[in-house]
């Protein structure tokens, strides 16, 4: 039937997905006696995100205390801010793209 699959001989939804892109804060936390360091490499340009940021605080011999998206900080991107590349999408149950907002 167009629209559902079967699973263990009950009919479940197919359903598609929609994908909102977004921008967020994401806070790392390290150990102080690294300060330094760190404030030094983002200088020189050495960590731009938060994935180089656990490599280096790793090669400090030290692990990365926690990361966290702050949900408060999240905002919906428009088109023009994402380099004119879609921010909305719609993806069918294969996957494949249905829709984005570059064609708008």
């Amino acid at each position: 039937m167009w629209g559902t699959k079967l699973f263990n001989n009950q009919k479940q939804k197919t359903m598609i997905a929609i994908d909102f892109k977004i921008t967020a804060w994401e806070r790392a936390e390290i150990e102080e006696q690294y300060k330094d360091a760190v404030v030094q490499a983002m200088k020189e340009g050495k960590i731009q995100s938060a994935d180089d940021l656990y490599h280096f605080v790793k090669e400090l011999g030290s692990d990365l205390g926690s990361t966290d998206i702050n949900p408060e900080t999240t905002e919906q991107m428009c088109v023009e801010e994402n380099g004119m590349c879609s921010t909305i999408e719609v993806m069918d149950s294969d996957g494949e793209l249905v829709w984005d907002n570059t064609k708008v």
